[in-house]
C-alpha cells in the first residue's frame, strides 16, 4: 500500500458496529489501490464482492457515517492553512445502461442520475492544494419538476422551497456554520450560477467572504448605471500575465461559456470599484434592501486571432485597495477551476459514473466512498505537479515501483517507457500515462490517460501474481 494510501484510510472509519467498520476500510484499502477497477475487481474474489454490496445496501450505514470523517479531517487540515477557499460547483452525474434505478431523475438532456453540489476547501497559493471535501448535496429531480417550475410565477418560484438555487444557500450555510466552529475563515468561490441576490445577501449577513462571477448586470444606486458600465469606466490598476487553460465545446456551444477556447499565456488588465444595487423584487424576503460588493473586471488584451477575449466580472467582499489586492481576487478566482478537475477525478479517475449499482441508496452510499478517493487523487496529482522532486513512494506502493521499473528496463516494451535512475513522484505519474497514451507534447497528462495507465499497470501486477510470482507482491497491498 503506498504512503498515500495508509493516510487515506485515515480519512474513514468510526462506525458503530465494528465490523461494518473493518469493511470500510478494507474497501478503502482495496479500491484506493486502483479507482477506476470495478467492485469485483477491487474487492477480489465472490466473497469479497458480495461483503462489500452487502455494506452498501446495509441500512445500518448512510452516507454520513461513512464521509464524515474526511469532512473532520478537511476542517483539521484547514486550520492549518493561511488563506481557505470554499470552491462550490454542481455537476451532473449520469447513470447509462437499461432499465430504470431507483430512486433515479431525470436529467437535462436524458438518462437519468442526479446532480451533485458540493464545496471542496482549497488552500490558495501559487499550487492551489485541495484539502477535502467540506459539505455536499445530492438533489434528485422528479419527472414532472419542468412542469411544475413553468406553472409556477417567477415571485412564487423564488419563494418555492423545493427551488433547485437553494442547494446554493444550503451549502454555503454548512460551511460557513463548520468553518465558524472550526475558527476557520473560508472565501466562497463560484461561478455565474451563484449570482443570486439572496445567496449574497445571505453570505454577508453571515460575515462570509466571496469572490463570485457576476451573471446579472444590475442598475446601480449611486448613478443608475449598469454594473459593467462603472466598472468599464474605473481605470487600470493592474496587468499580468497568466495561463489560461484550453476549454473543449459543450453541448452545441452557443453559449458563451461552452465554446472552445485555446489555451494560452494571457496578458490581462484589472480594474476594480465600489457598487450598491438594490434587490429584486421577487427577493423581498431577504433581509438586506441594498448590497455593496467591491467589483473587478478581468479584461485580455490582445487576444489570438479568431479567439474571444477572456473577461470577468467579479463580485466580491475582499479588499481592492492595492495592485497586490487586485492579484489576490484574480488567483482567488482562477483557482476555482480545481473543482472542475475534482469532477473529472470522481468521473473518470474513479469510474463513479460507470458504477452498476440499481437504487438511489446504494449509489449515494459509494458516492461516499468516492468522494474521499476523488480528493485523494488530484492531490496526488497537484503535489506532483507543485513539488515535482517527491519521493515515488508518494505515488505508488514499492510493489507496483519494482513493476514500473521492470517494464521501463525492458529492451523493448510496447509503450516506449523510460524512467531515471531515481525516480520523483513526478516521473512515475507521468510513467503510468504513458501507459495509458499520453504522449509528452501534450503537457500535463489528464484523468482519462492516468486511469487508463493504471489500468494497464493492474493488469501487469495480477498477471504476474496468477502466474506464481512474488515479485511484485507487496503485504501491506493484502
Amino acid at each position: 500500500m503506498t504512503s498515500a494510501s495508509i493516510e487515506l484510510v485515515r480519512e474513514f472509519g468510526g462506525l458503530p458496529d465494528e465490523r461494518l467498520d473493518r469493511r470500510l476500510r478494507a474497501m478503502i484499502r482495496s479500491l484506493a489501490a486502483d479507482p477506476t477497477s470495478s467492485f469485483p475487481r477491487a474487492f477480489g474474489d465472490v466473497a469479497g464482492t458480495e461483503a462489500g454490496y452487502r455494506f452498501l445496501r446495509n441500512p445500518r450505514v448512510s452516507p454520513r457515517a461513512i464521509v464524515g470523517p474526511h469532512i473532520e479531517h478537511t476542517w483539521a487540515r484547514a486550520k492549518t492553512a493561511r488563506t481557505v477557499l470554499a470552491i462550490e460547483d454542481t455537476t451532473e452525474v449520469r447513470f447509462r445502461g437499461h432499465g430504470t434505478r431507483e430512486g433515479l431523475g431525470p436529467l437535462i438532456n436524458d438518462g437519468q442520475g442526479f446532480f451533485l453540489h458540493a464545496a471542496l476547501l482549497v488552500e490558495a497559493g501559487t499550487h492551489p492544494m485541495p484539502l477535502g471535501i467540506a459539505a455536499y448535496e445530492v438533489m434528485v429531480r422528479d419527472a414532472d419538476d419542468s412542469r411544475r417550475k413553468q406553472a409556477l410565477s417567477n415571485r412564487r418560484r423564488h419563494r418555492d422551497p423545493h427551488n433547485e438555487r437553494l442547494r446554493w444557500h444550503r451549502v454555503a450555510s454548512a460551511v460557513a456554520r463548520d468553518g465558524a466552529a472550526h475558527d476557520v475563515s473560508v472565501v466562497h468561490v463560484a461561478d455565474r450560477e451563484a449570482d443570486e441576490y439572496s445567496l449574497l445577501s445571505m453570505l454577508i449577513e453571515l460575515s462570509q467572504r466571496f469572490v463570485i462571477r457576476l451573471r446579472f448586470d444590475r442598475k446601480t444606486v449611486e448613478t443608475d448605471e449598469w454594473i459593467s458600465q462603472l466598472v468599464g469606466r474605473a481605470p487600470t490598476v493592474l496587468e499580468r500575465e497568466v495561463a489560461i487553460a484550453p476549454r473543449v465545446k459543450q453541448g452545441d456551444g452557443r453559449r458563451k461559456n461552452k465554446r472552445p477556447r485555446l489555451g494560452r499565456d494571457a496578458k490581462l488588465s484589472v480594474r476594480a470599484t465600489t457598487v450598491t444595487f438594490g434587490r429584486h423584487k421577487h427577493h423581498e424576503r431577504t433581509t438586506l434592501s441594498e448590497l455593496q460588493v467591491n467589483v473587478v473586471e478581468i479584461v485580455e488584451l490582445d487576444p489570438p486571432a479568431g479567439q474571444e477575449a477572456v473577461q470577468w466580472i467579479l463580485l466580491t467582499t475582499e479588499p481592492i485597495t492595492t495592485p497586490t489586492d487586485l492579484g489576490l481576487v484574480v488567483d482567488i478566482y482562477r483557482a476555482r477551476w480545481l473543482i472542475e478537475e475534482y469532477w473529472k477525478a470522481l468521473k473518470t479517475g474513479c469510474a463513479y459514473e460507470a458504477r452498476q449499482l440499481e437504487s438511489r441508496r446504494t449509489l449515494e452510499n459509494a458516492l461516499a466512498l468516492f468522494l474521499p478517493l476523488a480528493w485523494n487523487m488530484l492531490r496526488l496529482r497537484t503535489v506532483a505537479r507543485a513539488t515535482p522532486d517527491a519521493p515515488a513512494a508518494a505515488a505508488l506502493s514499492e510493489s507496483l515501483l519494482r513493476l514500473l521499473r521492470l517494464v521501463a528496463d525492458a529492451p523493448k516494451n510496447r509503450w516506449g517507457l523510460r524512467l531515471p535512475p531515481n525516480p520523483n513522484s513526478a516521473d512515475v505519474l507521468r510513467a503510468v500515462a504513458r501507459m495509458g497514451g499520453h504522449l509528452p507534447q501534450n503537457g500535463d497528462p489528464g484523468w482519462l490517460v492516468l486511469s487508463r495507465g493504471f489500468d494497464e499497470l493492474f493488469a501487469l501486477k495480477t498477471a504476474a501474481e496468477l502466474f506464481g510470482s512474488q515479485l511484485f507482491v507487496d503485504q501491506s497491498d493484502q
